[in-house]
């Protein structure tokens, strides 16, 4: 076997210090750029808008909750993109839209049932319930 001499054994030593070095400088640039992340966040958070929640539930006339419903929120006068979102297995779904003035057409509509429409008008930071009652396709 070989013997190590001292300069193998420098050598080695920084191998294993430089290992511990790197491991150290990823996991710091992990944890600043972590801590970056979220107070980035924070500040989104708090400098966004106000928002108002219109919500609801989908039912058939038996009373059942209709889940899959499509729902279609639109801002009147149509001036912003149209927002989309299904109801879930219990009817029920929500959207935000800005806390600002403004009225709201919601368009509800599911295979085999007749398409219901209901206007809404939001007023600021408030949440609006509705309630849909689809009638069964003639």
């Amino acid at each position: 076997m070989k013997k190590m001499t001292t300069s193998m054994k420098r050598k080695k030593k920084r191998k294993t210090t430089t290992g511990s070095s790197r491991l150290l400088r990823v996991f710091l640039s992990t944890l600043v750029i972590s801590v970056l992340a979220v107070s980035a966040k924070d500040k989104k958070t708090q400098q966004s808008e106000p928002q108002a929640v219109i919500a609801g539930t989908v039912f058939n006339t038996s009373g059942f909750a209709l889940g899959g419903a499509e729902v279609l929120v639109v801002a009147e006068p149509k001036e912003s993109k149209e927002m989309k979102t299904t109801a879930n297995d219990r009817g029920e779904f929500a959207v935000r839209v800005p806390a600002v003035p403004k009225k709201y057409r919601i368009d509800v509509k599911i295979k085999g049932f007749q398409p219901q429409t209901k206007d809404v008008t939001i007023e600021g930071e408030q949440r609006k319930e509705l309630n849909f009652l689809l009638e069964a396709a003639k």
